[in-house]
């Protein structure tokens, strides 16, 4: 482990994509991993992930763990699907063959979903027992939280000839049929997630993903030197704005400390794996290039569209 935080030149893919380098996903990420500046990227990425609401807290617990999340992701892609005339009707059965989780912790997490208002449930007129699981604008933006950031910061990286966030925020049909393809792909070849081992497993664990930011967000704050850390990595102040126990947060830096990944100590980030911050930063580049290409993609359909129209 190195000794303390330090700026690194990260030129190459992780090794675990590497042999994906040839694909155009991996070509555009390695375009924006020579970016000097890519560290400076990558914190504002984790500002906005750490960035405190008032709703928040209910929101991590739905959304801030890899299975509810992909399950979300699977609602969104079954309806665009259905929408298509692609596939099946989007039904909890459906979303409960995905094999992410049990049937009962899906229907759970559905259950939740409907009582916040995230998923609407819509009875079919032909067949009173049949229910349609029917993502909201609301469910979107929130399964797209990540998403959008990663592509407003490729864009801040490599400029579009329009902002393409702007075309899938104002659309909801846009940013629905963004996340749909990006699951799609997903489910063909799973070359951005699976190959990170470490961001993986810290994915399975309760607002996991978003404790691990705050600690990639106060290694470059050191680097930068900007101001200091806001969400400090204690354990209490992770809890509080993550609505998870203190006891969690310590669980996950004492598997972190263990595992040689990184270490805190008294709040402040101590040690850091230099193969783990390579990890991040293929990762990250790796989110940027898969949803600007999505995002490309879409906007080209909105633009033809409106070109008929006209």
């Amino acid at each position: 482990m190195n000794s303390s935080p330090a700026p690194l030149a990260c030129k190459e893919l992780y090794h675990t994509v590497r042999q994906y380098g040839q694909r155009p996903l991996w070509r555009l990420a390695t375009e924006f991993l020579q970016r000097e500046e890519l560290g400076r990227h990558i914190l504002r990425y984790c500002v906005e992930m750490n960035r405190e609401r008032s709703p928040r807290k209910t929101s991590n617990k739905i959304f801030g763990q890899q299975f509810r999340y992909m399950i979300c992701f699977n609602l969104i892609s079954n309806y665009m699907s259905w929408q298509r005339g692609d596939g099946e009707p989007p039904t909890l059965k459906m979303l409960q063959e995905t094999g992410f989780a049990s049937p009962r912790h899906v229907a759970d997490l559905i259950a939740l979903l409907r009582d916040s208002n995230h998923v609407i449930a819509q009875r079919q007129t032909t067949d009173r027992r049949l229910i349609y699981l029917i993502p909201s604008p609301k469910l979107l933006l929130e399964v797209a939280r990540s998403p959008l950031s990663f592509l407003k910061i490729s864009e801040d990286i490599k400029p579009a000839d329009r902002s393409l966030a702007n075309v899938l925020v104002k659309n909801p049909d846009f940013l629905a049929l963004w996340i749909g393809r990006s699951d799609e792909e997903f489910k063909k070849l799973d070359t951005v997630f699976q190959p990170f081992a470490n961001i993986v497993q810290f994915s399975t664990r309760d607002a996991g993903y978003l404790i691990l930011t705050a600690v990639i967000g106060s290694y470059y704050s050191n680097i930068y030197h900007e101001e200091p850390w806001k969400t400090g990595l204690a354990p209490e102040n992770l809890a509080r704005r993550f609505g998870v126990s203190r006891q969690h947060v310590r669980n996950l830096f004492s598997e972190a400390r263990e595992s040689g990944v990184f270490a805190v100590n008294r709040g402040q980030l101590s040690d850091i794996n230099a193969a783990f911050v390579s990890e991040f930063e293929t990762w990250s580049v790796g989110q940027m290039a898969h949803y600007r290409l999505l995002a490309e993609e879409i906007a080209n359909l909105a633009a033809a569209g409106a070109t008929s129209e006209a």
